[in-house]
């Protein structure tokens, strides 16, 4: 199993039992292609008053299943928030 997904799967671990590692929240959003819910820890920045979600590595998955979804479907540590925003000049598909 690659290092990401260790890593993350220990942070979705720790925050499931109520261990939070730092700012990082758990986002949760529906697979583009099989629709099955799918978990990643994101760390929320704050930009001039607006919440974004920036991804650290190229070509995540989660951002291709975030930029397909709607804004409003996104679990964000178990409440529904519409906290995604395409940062300036991305392209959203």
């Amino acid at each position: 199993m690659p290092r990401q997904r260790l890593r993350n799967r220990l942070i979705i671990l720790l925050h499931r039992i109520g261990l939070p590692v730092g700012p990082t929240q758990l986002l949760t959003v529906a697979g583009r292609t099989t629709g099955r819910l799918r978990t990643t820890p994101v760390a929320p920045v704050i930009v001039d008053g607006v919440p974004y979600i920036v991804q650290a590595y190229p070509g995540s998955d989660w951002v291709k299943n975030a930029r397909a979804a709607s804004p409003d479907a996104f679990a964000i540590a178990a409440s529904l928030c519409p906290l995604f925003r395409v940062a300036p000049g991305a392209t959203h598909h």
